[in-house]
């Protein structure tokens, strides 16, 4: 209730990761709250209950919210079937992907449906896990603070955030602690998520390069002239689907549908529109469009309590922005063309996911992996 009266946002907790370089992330806990300024410190105050009496003794409470959350995320399937098959599929493509995977894909609905079943005597276990997790998180040790003010107030609520992170536990460390990954071997793996649905949520991942890379810029213009040139027209207008399209995230390069009647023949579809693009069947104003559509993403106006969130969330810098924006600009038809045959052709490695109803293409094919929800 106090909650609801002192602070107001959406998902005040979410764990987070991001990764500039592919061999690296840093990966932590997001906690965000917005308030009026004359409730900041009752904002803070909350903040501190959390940080230094977690209080995990109700355990039917506890598992109650377990059981939401997992009933949550199960329905959440039926209207982002494309993103979790999305993210299954990259997540063969690289570490920092997969660590996505684990802490928010199917892997992660997989772990709380198993939660929300088990029986009560489990529930102790549950508990000391989390108060393991708690003591390792809750703390000062490697905490970092984005605050959004008005000018007026900004020195104000400096004094009382600093006062904040003086009363909770830990030591500050100055040094920012990335997750080093070792070699990762992309897989080639297909796999279905075998669900009562009447329709499929498809998806193909092929590794490629991460933000900061010279052909990044030409891969996400390469992803919107395909979306909105090619595959809008096979899969959405011929095949039926309600949505489909390409993206371009750092490391991954993405094709998807959305409550699609189709599968072998959607991932058909994702094959003929790298052919279509090899091939130079499109004009250079597809190009030029493509190129407008990625501009208007890049550059969208940031709401005030948004600003600076980009750099403090995502290690992305303006001077990296701005280098993307110079790069945008220069991309030519050749360099789609390029890019798609050094990325999108020859063996490099792909995986295929989907969510759907039984298959029977699938059923008799033994290279697909079948995961029963």
């Amino acid at each position: 209730m106090k909650v609801g009266i002192f602070q107001k946002g959406d998902n005040c907790f979410k764990v987070r990761s991001f990764s500039l370089l592919l061999e690296r992330d840093r990966t932590g806990l997001e906690f965000s709250s917005y308030c009026l300024d004359r409730n900041v410190d009752k904002m803070l105050d909350l903040w501190t209950n959390i940080f230094c009496s977690p209080n995990l003794k109700d355990e039917g409470r506890l598992m109650t919210l377990v059981m939401m959350e997992a009933a949550n995320l199960s329905s959440s399937i039926s209207g982002q079937g494309h993103s979790y098959a999305m993210t299954h599929c990259s997540s063969r493509m690289n570490a920092a992907a997969q660590l996505k995977e684990v802490l928010g894909g199917m892997a992660q609905v997989s772990t709380m449906k198993t939660l929300a079943e088990t029986d009560e005597s489990a529930v102790i276990t549950i508990v000391e896990k989390l108060q393991k997790i708690g003591q390792f998180l809750l703390n000062k040790n490697k905490i970092r603070f984005a605050i959004n003010s008005t000018s007026e107030q900004m020195s104000s609520n400096q004094n009382k955030v600093e006062k904040f992170i003086e009363g909770i536990p830990g030591d500050i460390k100055s040094t920012e602690k990335y997750t080093q990954h070792g070699y990762f071997e992309p897989e080639l793996v297909k796999t279905q998520f075998e669900l009562p649905f009447s329709v499929n949520y498809m998806s193909k991942a092929v590794e490629t390069v991460p933000y900061t890379h010279e052909d990044f810029p030409i891969l996400r213009v390469l992803s919107r002239m395909m979306s909105a040139k090619y595959l809008h027209r096979e899969i959405r207008e011929k095949g039926g689907a309600y949505g489909s399209g390409a993206v371009c995230g750092s490391g991954v390069f993405s094709f998807y549908s959305y409550r699609d009647p189709n599968s072998s023949k959607t991932l058909q579809v994702f094959d003929e529109a790298v052919k279509w693009v090899v091939e130079d069947k499109f004009v250079p104003e597809d190009v030029d469009e493509a190129k407008l559509s990625v501009f208007q993403q890049t550059d969208k106006p940031i709401t005030p309590g948004s600003a600076g969130m980009t750099l403090f969330l995502s290690g992305i810098t303006d001077e990296m922005r701005q280098t993307m924006r110079d790069r945008l600009f220069q991309v030519s038809k050749q360099d789609v063309i390029n890019v798609t045959k050094k990325y999108l052709t020859g063996d490099r490695p792909a995986a295929v996911s989907f969510i759907g109803p039984e298959n029977s293409t699938v059923k008799t094919d033994d290279t697909w992996k079948v995961i029963k929800g």
